[in-house]
């Protein structure tokens, strides 16, 4: 019996295409290419300039033993250079590993395996076919990234699993009949036209209201404090009045001992004393169990209410309809799930229980998976035959698999009884679930030439490639690994020497603006002055908005500058998840100014300070002393000056800064970049983290130039009075040099307490600017 051709290995020659690689700690996009034993890669098919050439031959070779489908992994080492590849796709995967063991092997060692790979397929084949075969001896010329034969591959793009243009595997154009498709477009036309009022923004997605709806304990609460104040104040009259009245019981049962000389009977005065005795214990008794109750608080939704979810998502559409339909890990996301059977194909039977026991609501849904004419995404849930909900999944421009989900439901007041504001945060839960699936396990790797433990190196990746890679890098980073005999076009060098001199040119006109920024104080805007409204004349944050949709503001930016707004939302991230950190460990309680600071020890061995406080004020009002240069050195005294360097976006800026030498401490410059934004709930971050500009503002003599890993603060307004604000501030520097660790946590301390000296200097500032 002959095998069929499909079981013959693939021989892979050579492979090109767009990848995601790690260069130092970032994740780029680049073109790649493996042909005649040499990898190389450069930022795009067309650029002449080779960013990496290595000889795969002598290279250290690094790949994922178990295939994963979120993330597998290549390392290409030679000597002290090294290259993270991260695929996402399998099949990729294998063509680019394929192709790397190939082209490993010798000329010889490659015509030997061309030679078998033939006189395999040549015995498989039947009497009468025949294959061509072509003049090289070569059976597998060419493949894309996508595994597709091609004499001339196309530049392609990684893609996350399952995402595949207008080919997915659970949307269907005839998933509902034509006039259900219509009516499902009329019911979304009615939800998306309506007047949304904002409910909820803090949890990574925007949710939303047809209207007013007021689902606050602010009201109860207060009332309820108020309640048990009086209650607490007739608590403590009644102990006092309680304790007179044992005080005066037992001074009656020692006095009645007294009596024992006088004309009295014993009968009579044991039973004075037991009488007593009962009494004491009776108020003894009600002492003890008089505590004041409190009413268990509830919840109530009178009329029912349309509500709109909106969050920002990285999976292909697959995967969200997979992540719906999987009655494994449903309860792993779905709060209030008890339990969930699977009907028939698509179709589940749900059952909820809410805080009471007897508080159940069971639902039949059956997911329909629709993919338009258009290209648009829709699942329709139907809830026990009557009722609808909508996901709407859009591909964000430029960015294929990067979606927007916008889910349309109804809150009734049954589902809030049992669910309460579970039942329209399921789109935020569903998002983390996604989002933490996606983060790389611990692999298991196969070694070839080489002994180190790349297990360490891959678990040590905490988030994936295709979360946060970066479109448009400084190709200055790029890691150069370029063989001595490359050569260069003609006119690829007259390009390079153009474009080193545009360089130049540009740095010295950045210089310029630097010296002159420094000379008159003041802050360079835009041509177009979309930034007035942050930044006065005086070097003075005037206002913060609040911007959720950067995306749509990525035109107005000079590409270049495009960057630093990236690393700005990946920081922002990194900030809030290490405020819960469980390392941290309680430094300096001063309950006298209501301040804690925490310390702990990084990754990288340095030491990082949490500082928390309130103060009295609106965080408005905070960040305008914060942002204002003048008033520093009030609560910050090692401040010595700092300089606006450039704007790169909408409330982000690079920033030069200077400390002041203290004792044998030397003083320290920062070159960093100062990213500010205002969440909905009014909650605004002020967040810093250094890059490599020096080109803008070099050391300066005397100084030693620092690293700030990340640092800055969070002002979050108060829930039961937003004219109070939960002042959060974090620090995680590298002062570079020589300083000891106990130096440092002393440092820390004097960081953290600059919340209270803050608190002072707002008082300051509100009396010298009403």
């Amino acid at each position: 019996m002959s095998l069929q051709m499909s079981e013959v290995p693939k021989i892979v020659r050579t492979i090109e295409g767009n990848i995601i690689l790690k260069r130092k700690s970032l994740y780029v996009k680049r073109y790649a290419k493996i042909e005649n034993h040499i990898f190389l890669y450069k930022k795009e098919k067309g650029d002449s300039k080779i960013r990496a050439q290595i000889d795969l031959r002598i290279a250290k070779i690094k790949k994922s033993l178990k295939i994963q489908q979120d993330a597998n992994y290549i390392q290409i080492s030679l000597n002290k250079d090294s290259i993270l590849i991260a695929i996402e796709n399998v099949d990729e995967f294998q063509n680019w590993v394929s192709c790397i063991e190939f082209n490993q092997k010798s000329d010889q060692e490659q015509q030997e395996i061309i030679k078998k790979q033939q006189q395999l397929q040549e015995s498989m084949l039947k009497p009468s076919q025949t294959m061509p075969v072509q003049k090289d001896g070569n059976l597998l010329d060419r493949l894309d990234t996508d595994g597709n034969n091609s004499q001339a591959s196309k530049q392609t793009r990684s893609r996350p699993r399952g995402l595949k243009s207008n080919n997915s595997a659970k949307f269907k154009k005839d998933s509902l009949t034509p006039q259900e498709l219509q009516q499902a477009k009329q019911r979304l036309q009615q939800l998306s036209s309506k007047n949304w009022i904002l409910m909820n923004g803090k949890e990574g997605s925007l949710v939303y209201a047809d209207r007013k709806v007021d689902l606050s304990l602010n009201k109860q609460l207060i009332q309820e404090l108020k309640t048990s104040e009086v209650q607490r104040e007739k608590d403590s009259i009644n102990s006092k009045t309680n304790v007179v009245i044992l005080l005066l019981m037992f001074s009656l049962i020692i006095g009645i001992d007294f009596l024992a000389g006088l004309n009295i009977s014993q009968i009579a005065l044991l039973s004075a004393k037991l009488l007593l005795g009962l009494l004491t214990l009776g108020v003894l008794g009600k002492q003890l169990v008089n505590k004041s109750s409190r009413k268990n608080l509830k919840q109530n939704l009178i009329e029912s209410f349309d509500v709109k979810s909106v969050t920002y998502l990285v999976a292909s559409p697959d995967e969200i309809a997979n992540i719906l339909t999987d009655e494994k890990t449903r309860q792993f996301w779905d709060p209030c799930l008890k339990s969930v059977e699977k009907l028939a194909d698509d179709t589940f039977k749900l059952t909820y229980q809410g805080g009471e026991l007897n508080s159940f609501i069971i639902e039949t849904v059956k997911y329909n998976f629709v993919l338009d004419g258009e290209g648009n995404y829709l699942i329709q849930e139907k809830i026990n035959s009557d009722q609808y909900r909508y996901y709407e999944l859009q591909q964000v421009q430029n960015k294929p698999y990067f979606m927007r989900i916008t889910f349309y439901g109804r809150v009734t007041p049954v589902l809030f009884e049992c669910r309460g504001k579970d039942v329209y945060r399921g789109l935020n839960y569903l998002r983390n679930f996604v989002s933490q699936s996606n983060r790389p396990s611990t692999m298991q790797l196969v070694f070839q030439k080489s002994g180190d433990n790349v297990n360490e190196m891959f678990a040590s990746l905490r988030t994936t490639a295709f979360n946060d890679y970066i479109e448009e890098e400084d190709e200055s980073d790029d890691e150069e690994v370029i063989s001595e005999n490359q050569e260069s076009e003609p006119s690829s060098a007259t390009n390079d020497n153009k474009s080193k001199s545009q360089l130049e040119e540009s740095k010295s006109l950045v210089r310029a603006q630097s010296e002159k920024l420094v000379e008159s104080a003041t802050v360079m805007v835009a041509d177009d002055e979309i930034y007035t409204h942050e930044i006065s004349t005086d070097t003075k944050i005037v206002e913060i908005k609040s911007i959720m949709d950067w995306d749509s503001r990525l035109h107005l930016y000079k590409p270049e500058n495009i960057k630093y707004l990236r690393m700005a939302q990946a920081k922002f991230k990194e900030y809030e998840d290490q405020i819960p950190s469980a390392e941290w460990k309680i430094l300096t309680e001063d309950k006298k100014e209501g301040l804690k600071i925490w310390q702990r020890t990084s990754e990288s061995g340095l030491k990082c300070m949490k500082a928390q406080a309130i103060i009295e004020r609106k965080a408005s009002d905070i960040i305008k002393v914060i942002g204002d240069t003048k008033y520093r050195n009030d609560y910050d005294p090692v401040y010595d000056h700092s300089n606006f360097l450039e704007k790169v976006a909408h409330q982000t800026f690079i920033v030069y800064q200077k400390t002041k030498k203290v004792a044998v401490v030397s003083s320290r410059d920062f070159i960093f970049v100062l990213h500010l934004n205002k969440m909905p709930d009014g909650t605004i971050y002020a967040l810093v983290f250094s890059i490599d500009r020096d080109d803008l503002h070099p050391p300066e003599k005397n100084s030693v130039r620092g690293w700030l890993q990340l640092g800055g603060w969070k002002l979050q307004p108060m829930a039961e009075d937003p004219s109070k604000t939960l002042c959060t501030y974090q620090t995680e520097i590298d002062m570079k040099g020589s300083i000891p660790g106990f130096v440092m946590t002393q440092a820390n301390k004097d960081i953290g307490y600059q919340i209270v000296k803050l608190r002072k200097t707002v008082e300051k500032y509100l009396r010298e600017n009403p």
